[in-house]
């Protein structure tokens, strides 16, 4: 009987040591909360043609991304695309599974990464691709 209640004493303890050690969130600093956003171009290896520098936005949201660039004359789309993403430490996974006309050949294309994000500054250098790009986070317009 004594066995019994201290076997007893012992797994309430345990059950009730765990139920109050909280699991601590994410850092708010960590790597994905500070990705999300979207971002203009600002330096690029591959600018594109026409170039993108300072008009290509890329915007991303939990696992997915997306990338477009508009004609700054008319507001006409030049391109867009976008797809999923997943990130492992420091490097970045894309997969492009939505284009309009223009780069509809990148569908079902992966490309990977190594970003790195300095305040508003994300900047990437590709593994398997030429595009090592600097880019800038969109603040919204402050209100007066």
């Amino acid at each position: 009987m004594a066995l019994w209640r201290s076997l007893t004493l012992l797994v309430v303890l345990l059950c009730a040591g765990c139920a109050t050690t909280p699991t601590p969130p994410a850092p708010s600093g960590d790597l994905q909360s500070r990705l999300l956003g979207t971002w203009v171009l600002e330096k690029a290896a591959v600018p594109g043609t026409p170039s993108g520098v300072g008009l290509r936005r890329k915007t991303f949201t939990l696992g997915n991304w997306e990338m477009e660039q508009k004609n700054p004359a008319t507001g006409a789309i030049v391109f867009r695309h976008g797809g999923t993403y997943r990130l492992n430490g420091d490097n970045i996974e894309s997969t492009t599974t939505f284009a309009d006309s223009r780069t509809a050949n990148r569908i079902g294309r992966v490309s990977s990464a190594r970003i790195k994000i300095e305040g508003d500054v994300y900047t990437q250098v590709g593994l398997d691709n030429p595009f090592a790009e600097t880019w800038r986070r969109v603040t919204p317009p402050q209100s007066p």
